[in-house]
């Protein structure tokens, strides 16, 4: 739908913007969390209009083939990257068979694209990269630099040195400026670019309001809404306004959802703004959601945003924890003054007690579950931020002393990853069997009795044994659990297989494992 009558309400605010508060969010926060509800809908509608055009593609003769690859697999990659890697990859061998150097090369350069949501940040630029300006046909110029500066906006938040970040920063603005003279005159898309560069300068107003003429004139299911409200956000965020980049972080998350994306960058932004101004409830709701859809599209780039997000995630879940504490409290209060009544009313009978008591015994049981929870909780993410202050102080102590190449030997040997790996498995054995103190007994009750597990020299869980408590903590995937790891997805692979030879029932022991300890209370 169309958002004139909105528009015109932001530009009159913006022309008095002498006004200290913000437009309400709140019927935008209220229509995401209705929409949250509706994601998985309006990503299949998403993924049935994929499959939709893919039925016509035999029709086409092969040029418009090729069109339509380009469009779907630009459609796919904000939804699955491994379904947009192999709709190009498909495409590709098209090109291939037919000799068309065009397309060969559209569908190389995008399939760079794909890489960097993979967590191949490097390898997506090498192969972005082999591709040159010129060897692309005009009519993809467009295309291409426009590539070229997402690409090199991934690189911008996978890296965390500040010489890579400025070196691909500057790449990226390079591309967007390219962009320009290949873009559409009058078009949104040329309004859009124009506008980027002013929004880090002293002309950012006036950048913002050209982006607000875009949000004007286009649905919000267009991706170019979503991204033109972030923009707007991410302008307000560095000028410290963070009820305004609320409101537009909201518009944007908003648009990503009824486009039928998993793109949820801007709905866990919006989480950690809540988060901050006291939201929790809607906060924890916005990062589980953020973090679900990030698996769910196979993006690794965006799983690996789990180490930054994870620690707001509890401290969000926390806070909400105290609320909902707080509220149980007041339910466990007024219970109790509506049992003192009865006592002057009615004879206190011997139901009602044990009534009682086994209410009470079961919010001391549910009270020591959580406090234990977490506890192991906070150990995890304390150990995680210690870690990382120590690897900070060690970097800043190497960058001062100019021993750079011999910080980057220590970061390419992978030492620094193996020692946090050692710390992370310390802490996760002993938060798991602190929770699960008989896990290893309940595993070994599922195995053959000459191929029981025991206890690893290697820390209170070997590897065989983590790998099955990560399984009953419900990650399933064995590319996560081999991140956790630090193993190869085969190493993973293997050992879940060794272990299921010796279960006494293959066909049910993750099943089994999954379901170790949800009965004992």
């Amino acid at each position: 739908m169309r958002i004139v009558v909105f528009t015109f309400i932001i530009f009159v605010y913006l022309i008095s913007h002498g006004a200290t508060y913000p437009l309400s969010t709140d019927n935008y926060l209220d229509s995401i969390d209705i929409n949250l509800a509706k994601a998985d809908f309006y990503t299949q509608q998403a993924l049935s209009q994929i499959e939709a055009k893919r039925k016509i593609m035999s029709e086409l003769p092969v040029d418009k083939q090729m069109e339509l690859y380009a469009e779907i697999g630009a459609q796919a990659e904000l939804i699955d990257a491994d379904m947009a890697m192999d709709v190009y990859c498909e495409a590709e061998q098209l090109a291939a068979d037919n000799n068309d150097v065009r397309y060969i090369k559209k569908f190389t350069y995008r399939k760079g694209s794909v890489m960097p949501m993979m967590g191949l940040v490097r390898e997506g630029i090498e192969l972005f990269n082999s591709v040159t300006p010129d060897q692309v046909d005009v009519r993809d110029k467009f295309d291409y630099f426009n590539t070229g500066h997402h690409i090199f906006d991934a690189a911008v938040d996978y890296y965390r040195v500040d010489s890579l970040k400025s070196k691909y920063k500057a790449l990226s603005v390079l591309y967007a400026d390219s962009v320009l003279a290949y873009v559409e005159p009058g078009s949104k898309e040329e309004v859009y670019y124009k506008a980027l560069p002013k929004l880090t300068t002293v002309n950012r107003m006036t950048g913002i309001n050209e982006l607000e003429e875009i949000l004007s004139t286009t649905e919000i299911t267009d991706p170019l809404f979503a991204k033109a409200a972030a923009e707007i956000a991410l302008a307000y965020a560095n000028a410290q306004d963070w009820n305004l980049a609320r409101y537009y972080l909201a518009l944007s998350a908003l648009a990503d959802l009824k486009a039928g994306t998993r793109e949820t960058t801007s709905l866990h932004r919006l989480g950690r703004v809540l988060n901050r101004q006291g939201d929790y409830s809607r906060a924890y709701d916005y990062l589980v959601h953020s973090l679900e859809s990030a698996i769910a599209s196979g993006s690794n780039m965006r799983t690996l945003e789990i180490s930054d997000i994870l620690p707001v995630v509890i401290r969000a879940g926390h806070q909400l924890e105290i609320r909902r504490s707080r509220t149980l409290l007041g339910v466990v209060i007024a219970l109790s003054v509506a049992v003192i009544i009865c006592i002057a009313v009615w004879t206190y009978t011997f139901r009602t007690r044990n009534r009682l008591n086994r209410m009470q015994k079961q919010l001391v049981v549910l009270n020591d579950s959580k406090d234990r929870y977490i506890s192991k909780l906070i150990s995890l993410c304390g150990a995680y931020l210690t870690a990382l202050e120590n690897f900070n102080i060690l970097v800043g102590r190497k960058v001062k002393v100019g021993q750079i190449n011999e910080l980057m030997a220590m970061i390419e040997s992978g030492k620094v990853i193996r020692e946090q790996l050692q710390a992370f498995h310390e802490v996760f054995d002993d938060a798991f069997l602190s929770i699960y103190p008989d896990f290893v007994e309940r595993v070994n009750e599922l195995l053959q009795d000459d191929k029981k597990l025991p206890h690893s020299d290697d820390g209170p869980l070997g590897t065989e044994l983590r790998i099955l408590a990560f399984m009953r903590l419900g990650l399933e995937d064995s590319s996560q659990i081999a991140k956790f790891l630090g193993l190869s997805l085969n190493t993973v692979y293997t050992y879940r297989n060794k272990v299921k030879t010796r279960a006494l029932n293959r066909d049910t022991f993750e099943h089994d494992v999954r379901n170790i300890g949800r009965n004992r209370h």
